[in-house]
């Protein structure tokens, strides 16, 4: 159980501290998949456990993408130009922003934060992470561009 133990915990620390946007992208090592099929098929890891460590990494991942938006720079910068809006959109949602820095969250189109959520939110989003994290077939590149929205 001493072992159970420790490998459970190593393996929710590596999926909170995953970069999100490439598991969303599907790019993540086939050996990391891999592995993690290996521990949720004997029971180290559950799927709840999981779908917690992942929430855990995108709740980081839009803070970083908080931080990149208001960070001063030349470029102009918008809510749905980081890797995935989605994940700023379910965090959004779940409350990890102040109020007085959701106020600070450039987002065009004309959205509001929570046309932005309604426009990106995905319901399904951990268990679409957690199914991708632990499907060993190559992925499979989208060609549809429908979640993008488009710019004059």
């Amino acid at each position: 159980m001493v072992l159970k133990s420790a490998l459970r915990y190593a393996a929710t620390e590596a999926i909170k501290h995953m970069d999100i946007d490439r598991l969303y992208a599907g790019s993540i090592p086939r050996e990391d998949k891999v592995q993690f099929r290996f521990l949720n098929k004997t029971g180290v890891l559950d799927d709840k456990l999981v779908e917690d460590a992942l929430e855990d990494a995108i709740f980081r991942a839009a803070r970083n993408d908080f931080v990149y938006l208001i960070r001063e720079g030349s470029m102009q910068k918008y809510a749905d130009h980081v890797g995935t809006p989605q994940i700023l959109a379910y965090a959004i949602e779940k409350g990890i922003f102040k109020p007085k820095e959701l106020q600070m969250i450039p987002i065009d189109h004309g959205y509001t934060p929570a046309g932005f959520c309604a426009r990106y939110h995905n319901p399904k989003l951990l268990t679409e992470l957690r199914l991708k994290l632990i499907n060993t077939k190559p992925s499979q590149i989208s060609k549809d561009k429908s979640y993008y929205d488009k710019h004059p």
